[in-house]
């Protein structure tokens, strides 16, 4: 077991150091650029774990017969996913191996995300589609490009802002907040007082611009869990 979590520390290490590396050589704002140098990466941190294990990453985590057996309020949740959502994300189905974890993950995501707070659903959502994209993450990229696209009722617009959100039509506001969202993900260090009254240029209060700030450092977050695990999308994401 140690060495299975140990794998999967490292393979979460390659791929964001990988993705880190590929947004130095120029502007990421596209999934396309890079994904065979990172696809070359999760393939070749599979094969080491399967060999050693005979299972790959994902099914160290993800097993239909642990999902049997979480509590009840557990159990509530996920159907409350599935009558919601018409599926269970794979990457709440993986975190219900461990209740901490869980409860934890769902907390944080159901306060930020869910709940009404000063963000609408909508920008949370370009944010994800945006941070996903620059991260190149697999899982996520798929995933909330198909929830922003229910969410705007407009699949073209949804892929536009997914590969290049600067080339889709939307409003200036969510322009700078992208554009903010972006430079987060990319170059955080970098992140200064010209950034942040850029947005409150564009009319975003304070806790806006600290809710902006979480929403893309949660996904920074769960990007890398998705790639280091090698999360694989539903296939309900892709109808």
């Amino acid at each position: 077991m140690r060495n299975i979590i140990g794998l999967l520390i490292l393979g979460t290490f390659l791929t964001g150091c990988y993705s880190s590396s590929l947004t130095m050589v120029g502007p990421a704002t596209g999934v396309a650029s890079g994904k065979v140098g990172e696809s070359a990466i999760t393939s070749s941190f599979n094969y080491v774990v399967k060999k050693q294990t005979g299972k790959s990453a994902i099914e160290h985590v993800l097993t239909e017969s642990q999902i049997k057996k979480v509590d009840k309020n557990t159990k509530e949740f996920l159907e409350i996913c599935k009558k919601k959502l018409g599926l269970i994300p794979n990457i709440i189905k993986t975190n219900t191996i461990n209740k901490k974890k869980f409860d934890a993950f769902n907390i944080f995501y159901s306060r930020l995300m869910q709940e009404t707070n000063f963000l609408t659903k909508i920008e949370k959502e370009l944010i994800a589609v945006v941070v996903s994209s620059i991260n190149r993450c697999w899982y996520c990229c798929v995933s909330h490009s198909y929830t922003l696209s229910k969410l705007l009722k407009d699949k073209q617009k949804a892929k536009i802002i997914l590969i290049n959100y600067r080339n889709a039509k939307i409003s200036k506001k969510h322009m700078a907040m992208l554009d903010f969202a972006s430079k987060l993900t990319d170059t955080s260090y970098l992140i200064n007082d010209d950034d942040r009254n850029k947005l409150r240029k564009a009319k975003f209060s304070e806790k806006h611009i600290l809710e902006i700030i979480e929403v893309a450092a949660f996904f920074n977050m769960t990007n890398r869990i998705a790639s280091g695990t090698n999360m694989i999308p539903n296939d309900e994401y892709y109808d």
